[in-house]
């Protein structure tokens, strides 16, 4: 899971960093984000080595996966249910 706290700063483009966890490793990050409050954008690239993934590889190594990949990604920001009330998104 990542999480977000972009920086207070006025600017388009603006840092933002957390904890990617993934395949049972945690990495801290900083990326890039658009938009904001109630919407961000970003993207970045990471080493699935990284994370203690090993890189698909089959036909004898003729056909591999590489090993950074780039991960485009959107975040909605939603309001806090108050107890007691529904919350539509669960189900």
């Amino acid at each position: 899971m990542l999480w977000l706290r972009p920086s207070p700063r006025r600017r388009r483009t603006r840092p933002a960093w957390g904890t990617l966890d993934l395949h049972g490793a945690s990495k801290e990050i900083v990326l890039e984000v658009t938009g904001g409050p109630e919407h961000y954008h970003g993207a970045t690239k990471l080493k699935q080595t990284d994370f203690g993934i090993k890189p698909i590889s089959m036909g004898g190594g003729s056909i591999k996966v590489k090993d950074e990949l780039e991960l485009e990604f959107e975040v909605y920001s939603v309001a806090p249910v108050k107890s007691g009330a529904s919350n539509p998104g669960s189900r």
